[in-house]
This record gives C-alpha cells, structure tokens and sequence, in this order.
C-alpha cells in the first residue's frame, strides 16, 4: 500500500471518530493490529490520537492543520487566511 492521503483536521474527515475508523480499515490493510492500535490511539486526549495514528498511518496519511486543530496554534496567527 503505497497511496498518500491527505486529511485537513479542520474538516469532516478530521474528527477523532472518522480517524479511529480510517485507522482500523488501514491496520487490517497493513496486517496490523487494529484493537491494539485503537486502544493506544483512545488512552489519551485527541493529541495522543493524532500522534499515534501518525505514528502508524504518516507514511500513508498527512495530517494538514495539526496545530490548529490541537489548539497550539490560532486560526489568527497562520501566514495564510483559512475559511
């Protein structure tokens, strides 16, 4: 599995539910274990979700507007204007 996905945390797809989902449909693609992968992604806040899917799913998967959406940076305070 070699395809690259990009999801905008700001959007629809970006919620911790759509990612759990996306992480358990790439774990079983990648023969990998997905309740193991779930339980670490859910043992903590939606930071540690992001970190652990990233963890697993970076080399398939970007994560755009990671700051933003973890509250370390302000719509505001980005170079470029986001609608």
């Amino acid at each position: 599995m070699t395809q690259s996905r990009i999801i905008d945390l700001l959007g629809p797809d970006g919620n911790a539910y759509a990612l759990l989902a996306l992480a358990s449909k790439l774990a079983k693609k990648l023969s990998l274990d997905d309740k193991k992968i779930i339980d670490e992604m859910t043992s903590g806040d939606y930071k540690n979700l992001l970190n652990v899917f990233s963890k697993y799913f970076s080399d398939y998967v970007e994560l755009q507007n990671v700051e933003i959406a973890t509250g370390e940076l302000k719509r505001e305070e980005t170079i470029l204007p986001l609608d």
